[in-house]
């Protein structure tokens, strides 16, 4: 997957977004996605029902991706912190165990990719700071250089 590396930075355990240099919005966090707690039916048409779940934490636009990579199930839902399952109550528990599987799978390929962008970022942040390190000297001598000029 392609991140706008240029503009992430990785700082205090995060990888934040930078907006005009400032640290921004958090970027692919810390918490593993797990359902807590069961919240809601709703009956739907054709005999089926929207089944909703609370998550740990809300679901990002990349856990969500490789999710959708790892779950061949389109009728599972993400808004924020809800997960939301429309099935047919008789395929509930199999499918359920289904999306369990995947959201587990999809915890340890979002960690593995977190980590190596984090790896990435810092390599960098660092060569960046090492460039801006080599101006400012450049800069330094220069102006030694000038000042020492003898008129």
């Amino acid at each position: 997957m392609d991140y706008p590396i240029e503009k992430l930075t990785f700082k205090e355990g995060k990888i934040y977004e930078l907006y005009n240099g400032k640290l921004s919005n958090p970027f692919m966090g810390l918490c593993p996605m797990q359902v807590t707690k069961k919240l809601s039916v709703k009956e739907r048409d054709h005999h089926q029902c929207e089944f909703g779940f609370e998550l740990s934490c809300a679901a990002d636009p990349v856990w969500v991706s490789f999710f959708k990579h790892d779950s061949s199930d389109p009728a599972v839902e993400f808004q924020g912190t809800r997960m939301l399952l429309t099935c047919l109550p008789a395929n509930l528990e199999e499918r359920y165990g289904k999306i369990k599987e995947a959201m587990a799978k999809t915890n340890v390929r979002y960690e593995e990719e977190r980590q190596a962008l984090i790896l990435k970022i810092v390599t960098k942040d660092e060569a960046l700071k090492a460039a801006q390190q080599k101006r400012e000297d450049r800069t330094a001598a220069l102006n030694s250089q000038f000042d020492k000029l003898q008129i």
